[in-house]
């Protein structure tokens, strides 16, 4: 259930995975279903099933990204979202082996939903002048009661 994607190695495979092949991106909340929805179909059918590849958000070279991003939004928030991007690219452009593959979110969520906010919430102009007066913390103090 997604823990393996590969890659098209041809202009060719590309072609013969495009027919009559669709892809549908299972979106909500955090804790509204999605999961359980996307086992449900991995269980059952012969749909391909990718999830959120959050062991590797939780992984990388031994440091979490995730866990640090929920400490430190305003210092690791953007760290965490370019990584996701990545991954979820790869989740994307990877091979497709059945002709109906369900996804859990799309490149598209994280970059209008998850990035958007940390911008709306002014997160990154945060990061950058708290790398200069040496303390995430102390900055976002200003800014994070209003959104948490």
């Amino acid at each position: 259930t997604g823990a393996f994607c590969q890659s098209p190695s041809s202009d060719k495979d590309r072609e013969q995975e495009k027919e009559k092949k669709s892809v549908i991106c299972v979106e909500g909340n955090i804790a509204s279903g999605k999961t359980t929805c996307l086992e449900f179909f991995s269980n059952n059918t012969d749909v391909e099933v990718l999830t959120e590849p959050v062991l590797k958000w939780r992984n990388v070279r031994g440091h979490n990204p995730l866990g640090l991003m929920y400490q430190d939004a305003c210092r690791w928030g953007l760290t965490l979202q370019t990584y996701v991007q990545l991954t979820m690219l790869d989740r994307h452009t990877c091979l497709q082996t059945s002709p109906v593959r369900l996804m859990e979110r799309s490149i598209h969520s994280a970059r209008y939903i998850f990035v958007e906010n940390l911008y709306r919430r002014n997160t990154w102009a945060l990061f950058i002048t708290s790398t200069r007066s040496g303390s995430s913390k102390e900055a976002c103090s200003l800014w994070l009661p209003q959104f948490w």
